[in-house]
């Protein structure tokens, strides 16, 4: 296939705007797909995405159409559409040339729509702009469209429903006429990007790739060994192809084409995505690659039901798939070994978690979402940009000022506001996003970027059972808020932890200074039970004597935490 015929593009949406859907019907009329006879999505073949109707990784597609008696290779890469998923879509931008960017009819442009359009205008592609579900009750067309055309998108703004498939033939036409073809040479020495990786037990770690310049395949002669230039490793194909929308092995892969290379690798942490790909000894030097991601949110995972190694292989070959992904080694007096995990979102966390649970059998204990510090003289903060209706400006400007956030510019978008803000991300992660879907009844959206440090008067808040300091439920918080924090904590430890033979108490600390205090009290037990009349001094002795047991106990008994407390 001429490079002049093939055309790479990402669709880019917010969340829920129907993006899997119409990856459907484009897959329908490539004819890799049968009409659908089921609503769900069938590009998402992830459980938790067909569970939780979201998209949670990309997707590479090859589409093979005739247009005007010519041959066309579209080359597709669905997004995730969540907030705590841009570090995939920025990879997926970097292999194209262009974007359709999908607004829902119903909900207009949202804050994430705003976010993926930046990303694609900063990389110079060309956009195309498509309003979806049209035939909806409630779509709002003549509005969406406004929206759009205050975003400065350039060109016919589309109209089509994926779920009816009308319009989705001017949706393939306008991939074909506007997104520029891609500006490699075939006849270069390979030159490819490594976008995304995943493992295979039988094929070893499999690179999806973009090829930049070149061609590689079996053309190139037998037994042909590539070089991954960063990571500096040599290795033979084991199978080459591309997406239709499973894995099929093909005899080449050239200049604009997307695929993947079965490298045969067997250690899952050997690829690294944003590595270039060449034929080994060749000179060509490495592309720029992808920025490294920043982990923002924090959590410590242990197994339960698996030895450290077999849960170290796992969480490898699960960052194939999800290299956003902080990894660092810790260990637990609890718990034993275990990762301290960084993340780019809650949400994330969440996902990965779900993930590690099902597809690799862990029994898992999770300690709750932290941030990081660099001391206690400075937190990290965020910059929020909130699309909110009207009617609901003031509740949304009272929880981010009651979360201590810093309201900024804010302007109209058609029938909407959109709100900048500063909040600091420690507020953020304790349920921002709840609180904001509450007060707006789930009209607000948002997205948010990592701002910098800002001075603040912090403190470590420690937990202690029975005078034994438990790793895992310490936190930072602030000087000002330390007592409510410690007291509403030990309250809802209090109802976890179970009863001993034994009273003993929690206490909150700062410093060494007790802030908060609850007491578990012990086991009733009636030692009198058996006693039928006698003397009272009977009684009397075997009170006293389950009384010296309990302080025996106290003083050498320990309380078992159990892996709800954390």
């Amino acid at each position: 296939m001429s490079v002049k015929n093939i055309r790479n593009f990402s669709i880019i949406a917010h969340i829920d705007a129907g993006k899997s859907t119409l990856a459907d019907r484009l897959m329908e009329k490539a004819g890799l797909l049968p009409p659908a006879k089921t609503r769900t999505p069938r590009i998402d073949r992830m459980e938790l995405e067909t569970e939780r109707g979201v998209t949670i990784k990309l997707k590479a597609v090859r589409l093979p159409y005739t247009s005007n008696s010519e041959a066309y290779i579209l080359n597709m890469i669905d997004t995730p559409g969540h907030v705590d998923f841009s570090y995939e879509v920025s990879r997926s931008l970097a292999a194209c040339e262009g974007a359709l960017l999908l607004v829902d009819a119903t909900s207009g442009v949202q804050a994430q729509t705003l976010s993926h359009l930046e990303k694609a205008q900063e990389l110079g592609l060309e956009v195309i702009g498509a309003i979806n579900k049209i035939d909806a009750p409630t779509a709002r067309v003549k509005e969406a469209e406004e929206e759009m055309h205050e975003l400065e998108i350039k060109g016919e703004i589309l109209k089509i429903s994926a779920l009816t498939g009308d319009g989705v033939d001017d949706i393939i036409t306008s991939i074909i006429d506007r997104i520029p073809a891609p500006k490699g040479d075939p006849e270069k020495d390979l030159r490819a990007l490594v976008f995304d990786s995943s493992f295979d037990v039988h094929l070893g770690a499999v690179s999806y790739i973009r090829v930049m310049d070149g061609e590689v395949g079996q053309n190139k002669g037998k037994d042909l060994e590539i070089e991954f230039l960063r990571a500096k490793i040599k290795t033979k194909i084991k199978e080459l192809g591309y997406f239709a929308p499973d894995r099929k092995p093909s005899v080449a892969i050239s200049a604009g084409e997307v695929g993947y290379i079965a490298t045969g690798l067997k250690d899952p942490s050997a690829i690294k995505v944003g590595d270039t790909v060449t034929l080994s000894g060749s000179s060509v030097s490495a592309l720029p690659g992808y920025k490294e991601p920043q982990s923002f949110v924090f959590a410590s995972f242990f197994a339960q039901n698996v030895q450290f190694p077999d849960f170290k292989k796992a969480l490898q070959t699960l960052r194939l798939e999800e290299p956003a992904v902080s990894v660092e080694e810790i260990a637990s007096s609890a718990f034993g070994r275990g990762f301290k995990l960084g993340f780019l979102g809650t949400f994330h966390l969440e996902i990965v978690r779900e993930r590690l649970t099902r597809e690799f059998d862990l029994d898992l204990v999770v300690t709750k979402p932290t941030v990081d510090f660099p001391s206690l003289n400075k937190e990290p903060w965020i910059n929020l940009s909130i699309l909110v209706p009207p009617k609901y400006l003031s509740e949304v400007i009272k929880i981010v000022t009651a979360r201590r956030g810093v309201v900024g510019m804010t302007q109209t978008l058609a029938n909407r506001l959109k709100v900048s803000a500063e909040l600091p991300l420690m507020e953020f992660v304790r349920g921002f996003y709840d609180s904001l879907k509450t007060v707006s009844s789930g009209y607000a959206s948002f997205s948010w970027e990592f701002a910098g440090y800002k001075d603040a008067d912090l403190a470590e808040l420690k937990i202690s059972v029975h005078e034994e300091p438990v790793e895992g439920l310490q936190e930072i918080v602030t000087r000002q808020e330390a007592q409510r924090v410690g007291r509403e904590k030990l309250k809802k430890l209090k109802e976890v932890l179970p009863k001993q033979q034994f009273s003993y108490a929690l206490q909150a600390k700062i410093g060494g200074k007790i802030i908060a205090r609850e007491n578990v009290s012990a086991f009733r037990k009636d030692v009198t039970a058996s006693l039928y009349g006698g003397d009272v001094t009977r009684k009397r002795k075997l009170l006293e004597k389950q009384k010296k047991g309990k302080k025996r106990l106290a003083r050498f008994g320990k309380v078992e935490i159990p892996p709800q407390a954390f």
